[in-house]
């Protein structure tokens, strides 16, 4: 069963990078299997779920690229590149890239200017700070529903397959005793 486990995992690694375009380093990362033992005879294909904080992959990871007035992200092949009007990207010290967008206020953009009246009474914070959004692609939680179907079946032919090896596997054992 564990073996098949690993073969069904790469099926829906595979499905799932091929629908949104996410590289495989994430793809794994939050999808596992939990293995079969002893006394539990039973092998699961589980994808985390999102934390609380973000509830996504951040767009920097979908191949981010600027534009004049905007960002585009690769959302794989059903979608192709998206467009984000009005983001940009910033690149933190600790390397990567980061989409980013203004927040709105009384319905226009808010600016890194100073704000009338600014003093040290806001212990430091630079005006302007703190009115970003960082918007968010879907996670491999929200994707994985779909795959599991395609993963489902193709672990069915591999646990054929594998007990068919491993009972002639066992044959074979006796007999050449």
């Amino acid at each position: 069963m564990n073996r098949t486990l690993k073969r069904a995992r790469t099926v829906a690694s595979k499905e799932i990078r091929q629908q949104t375009g996410m590289p495989a380093s994430l793809v794994k990362r939050d999808l596992h299997g939990d293995r079969a033992s002893r006394r539990r005879l039973e092998a699961r294909l589980v994808a985390k779920p999102p934390s609380v904080k973000g509830g996504g992959i951040p767009l920097g990871r979908f191949g981010a690229k600027p534009l004049k007035r905007g960002v585009s992200f690769n959302t794989g092949k059903p979608a192709g590149r998206r467009r984000l009007a009005h983001a940009f990207l910033l690149t933190p010290k600790q390397g990567g890239r980061v989409v980013a967008i203004r927040r709105l206020q009384g319905g226009s953009r808010v600016t890194n200017q100073p704000k009338q009246g600014w003093n040290s009474s806001n212990r430091g914070r630079k005006p302007g700070t703190g009115y970003l959004d960082f918007p968010v692609g879907p996670s491999i939680d929200q994707v994985f529903p779909d795959v599991r179907r395609d993963a489902r079946r193709a672990a069915s032919r591999f646990m054929a397959k594998e007990m068919e090896r491993e009972l002639k596997y066992r044959a074979e054992k006796i007999w050449s005793r």
